[in-house]
């Protein structure tokens, strides 16, 4: 008789394959079998579709006449549902295993296998159940279940690794400071840096990291954990600040058409204080009746204005006002505590449930007003970090030495700058005098004319 052998494991072991193999040919040998061919799904579960892999291909040989028996390990290396093993009784192939022979072509034998796969079925399904009440009860007090390593941490899920804990920190502060994902994603890469899987680094993963929980703990079945189980990588504080960067909804973060001039759309029209945009020259994107300026001027007119703020820059100015965020924080906690006090006063009847139900919904509008501030404070902070951390880079020398360093810098970083330190308007006319530049931070600018620095 013609022989087909199917080998398969849910892991990726290649000895369990091995001794598989070693088995069923064994068997195929003393039968006097000749063994057409050898199928193999390796890491491969059979409680899953199998489309892609050699099972569907064995099916449609053996549908095709060119063997005349099956040898498995067992049946359970097979088929673990009833389906497939309808699949595999069409093909009218006996089915030979180390364990028991199955005859297809009989009614008994059809029998027989439907009820070993309903038993496989059976088990696989209370194994799991089993598996999901485990993972339940460890998430229930903050310990991640055994999964894909996250990037960051040893495969305990716990600990930091150190060379990718430094890596994490990186990009949270590269968001914080509201530079792209995809100028993070070119650095990394540029660096040699890979992910946990080897792969280049893309902005979507980058986006991803971000919004887990690299501060508190683990994310399961989509909610995050807080855990003192797991080593915090980066401060609440920092995460909070680059996630308020990602959710800002004036962040371009869709792909396509970028901008490519350094103030598009930051440059407002004298008439209608319209945003201006680059058309060949800047000009009101509501109407082109009004104001336009050719780029060739306004964009020395803007660097020289910079650099005048980055050479005075202190960082003082908004700073001193800023509200705390770790006071908000503290705030938003002792309301949580306050609404889970009044919860248990209820279930134990110390307070009606209209009464409770009166404060829950005080607490419930003083919460979100916190949520509101802590949002607002974490995106005014990230401004500063951005601001701060790019006039770092320019600090130090004359008004023109910094001009010609914003210019060199890369186009986000450039309108990060003019967006935090500048207003620039433009009116109808000729020549450089009808741009109008309020300065934001250094504000002294404004009313006093020039730096006192040589230019």
């Amino acid at each position: 008789m013609r022989a087909f052998i199917y080998a398969r494991q849910s892991l990726d072991l290649s000895e369990g394959i091995d001794r598989q193999l070693e088995r069923t040919r064994r068997l195929a040998n003393q039968r006097g079998y000749t063994i057409v061919r050898e199928w193999v799904d390796n890491d491969t579960s059979a409680t899953k579709s199998r489309a892609s892999a050699e099972w569907p291909k064995m099916l449609a040989a053996l549908q095709s006449g060119e063997a005349d028996v099956v040898i498995s390990v067992d049946i359970d290396r097979l088929v673990r549902s009833l389906k497939d093993m309808v699949l595999l009784i069409d093909t009218g192939a006996a089915v030979l295993t180390v364990d028991g022979e199955l005859d297809l072509t009989t009614a008994d034998g059809e029998f027989r296998a439907g009820m070993m796969a309903s038993l496989a079925r059976f088990e696989t399904k209370r194994k799991s159940e089993r598996q999901n009440r485990a993972n339940e009860y460890r998430a229930s007090v903050g310990k991640p279940n055994p999964q894909r390593r996250r990037y960051g941490y040893e495969s305990d899920m716990r600990s930091p690794r150190e060379t990718e804990a430094a890596v994490v920190v990186r990009v949270f502060e590269a968001v914080a400071a509201r530079k792209s994902l995809r100028s993070i994603a070119l650095a990394l890469n540029a660096d040699g840096l890979r992910t946990a899987t080897g792969k280049t680094w893309e902005p979507g993963r980058l986006r991803e990291m971000v919004q887990r929980p690299y501060d508190t703990g683990f994310t399961y079945r989509g909610e995050t954990v807080a855990s003192a189980e797991v080593v915090p990588i980066v401060s609440a504080e920092l995460a909070g600040i680059a996630r308020a960067v990602l959710a800002d909804p004036t962040r371009r973060t869709t792909p396509g058409p970028t901008v490519r001039h350094m103030v598009s759309g930051l440059v407002f029209c004298g008439v209608c204080d319209g945003a201006m945009v680059y058309m060949q020259t800047y000009r009101c994107k509501a109407d082109s009746s009004h104001p336009s300026i050719v780029k060739s001027v306004l964009d020395p007119i803007i660097a020289h204005e910079v650099a005048r703020a980055v050479v005075t820059y202190t960082g003082e100015v908004r700073d001193a006002g800023r509200t705390d965020i770790r006071a908000l924080v503290a705030d938003h906690v002792r309301t949580e505590e306050r609404v889970a006090a009044i919860v248990r006063d209820r279930d134990e009847g110390l307070v009606s449930a209209a009464v409770a139900r009166a404060r829950l919904v005080e607490l419930r509008d003083e919460r979100e007003a916190i949520e509101h501030k802590l949002e607002a404070a974490r995106s005014s902070s990230s401004a500063l970090v951005a601001l701060h951390g790019l006039a770092q880079k320019l600090q130090g020398g004359q008004i023109a030495t910094v001009s010609a360093r914003f210019l060199e810098l890369e186009l986000g970083e450039q309108r990060e700058l003019v967006k935090q330190l500048l207003r620039v308007t433009v009116d109808r006319g000729r020549g450089a005098g009808r741009v109008h530049v309020d300065h934001l931070e250094a504000v002294w600018l404004n009313v006093g004319g020039e730096v006192s620095v040589d230019d």
